[in-house]
């Protein structure tokens, strides 16, 4: 219902789109076209882009999986299962507004700002689990609230598009670098969280969590290679 509901505005929206005939280039050779295809990886600020999203979505991917084992065997939540729902919502919640506003405001003082202030939150969000290992509710609550705000504020892409007349297909190698850690991490990481977990109870979710520090500050770091935008 919902992705009917959308539909209707995004037609109207695009109304008028694709009418227009796409002249199609000269072909190349497949060697050639798929290095121009992907050369956006590794030339200019939206290669940048693509892995500094890459990182701050394996930064994500390494805690949201484990959110529910988190709640029941560190935090002994009841009924992790329906309190992690709760907390992801909580975290959606939060990112909304800070990300519709922040967008607003970036227009005005520059998008970097904004982006080393998402990574700074999601990484202490990650701090405060793996140091006060958290039960009490309003603090996990607030802790989802301070996550809510760094992804809500996380968003360059569009800004550093390196060739408009390619904007679709070089979005498509923005999205995977936003999905590919969600495929490959949390198969990774769950091997690994429960390696340390048996040599020392929970002792892998500070493992795992490390990890997503590491892949948040390398994601917010390194945006500083991004020259075309402030």
């Amino acid at each position: 219902m919902v992705l009917v509901a959308t539909l209707i505005p995004t037609l109207w929206a695009a109304r008028g789109a694709g009418l227009t005939p796409v002249e199609r280039e000269p072909a190349v050779p497949t060697v050639q076209a798929l290095k121009n295809f992907l050369s956006p990886l590794w030339s200019g600020d939206f290669g940048w882009v693509i892995f500094t999203r890459m990182m701050v979505s394996g930064g994500i991917w390494c805690v949201l999986p484990f959110l529910q084992f988190f709640f029941s065997d560190v935090s002994h939540i009841a009924n992790a299962d329906r309190f992690t729902s709760y907390w992801e919502l909580t975290l959606l919640l939060a990112a909304t507004p800070f990300g519709l506003v922040g967008g607003w405001i970036s227009d005005r003082y520059g998008r970097k700002i904004f982006v080393y202030a998402s990574g700074a939150c999601q990484s202490l969000a990650v701090v405060l689990f793996i140091v006060f290992f958290p039960s009490q509710i309003l603090l996990l609550f607030a802790i989802g609230i301070l996550f809510g705000v760094g992804y809500g504020l996380y968003y360059l892409a569009c800004d550093t598009l390196p060739d408009p007349k390619h904007a679709a297909k070089d979005m498509g190698l923005f999205h995977v670098a936003y999905t590919f850690p969600q495929i490959v991490l949390p198969s990774i990481l769950g091997f690994v969280l429960d390696a340390f977990n048996r040599n020392a109870p929970n002792s892998g979710f500070r493992v795992v969590f490390a990890f997503a520090i590491v892949f948040f500050l390398l994601g917010t770091i390194l945006v500083s290679r991004i020259k075309s935008v402030r």
